[in-house]
């Protein structure tokens, strides 16, 4: 067996393996990146829409596991561009919630969850500017 083939071997044994370190109870750190699509936006004007670009998500989350459940803290981050020929500037927001989730273990390397969450979100308009008129920021 070569070296290429072990190596293979060894992270899809580890992988296996890492299913039980993500089950130990106890406090826990998380952090998760992801894609956000805004839909498009309607000014009131029937000739303006305004388009966002596709953005990340940063998250990171504080918890602790109770063994059939646990709760975390959770903050995200996200930004998106005005992607229209009539305007330009950015949106953000800032999101912070309180989550829980309830495990449903079994003897399986998959342990399916229910989670709930409750938070909110600060959002911020940065320099923006639809068909000539002028927002700034809010």
């Amino acid at each position: 067996m070569n070296w290429k083939k072990l190596v293979v071997l060894s992270c899809i044994f580890i992988l296996f393996l890492s299913t039980s370190v993500f089950a130990a109870e106890g406090p826990y750190i998380s952090g998760n990146i992801g894609m956000s699509w805004l839909m498009d936006s309607d000014t009131g004007n029937a000739a303006e829409e305004v388009e966002f670009d596709t953005s990340f998500v940063l998250g990171a989350a504080i918890g602790y596991d109770f063994g059939y459940g646990r709760s975390e803290v959770e903050v995200g981050y996200r930004s998106h561009n005005i992607d229209d020929w009539s305007g330009e500037g950015d949106v953000t927001a800032l999101n912070f919630l309180l989550n829980g989730y309830y495990d449903f273990h079994n003897y399986t390397a998959f342990t399916p969850y229910v989670g709930f969450g409750l938070g909110f979100a600060y959002m911020d308009l940065h320099d923006v500017e639809i068909g000539g008129v002028s927002y700034g920021d809010d």
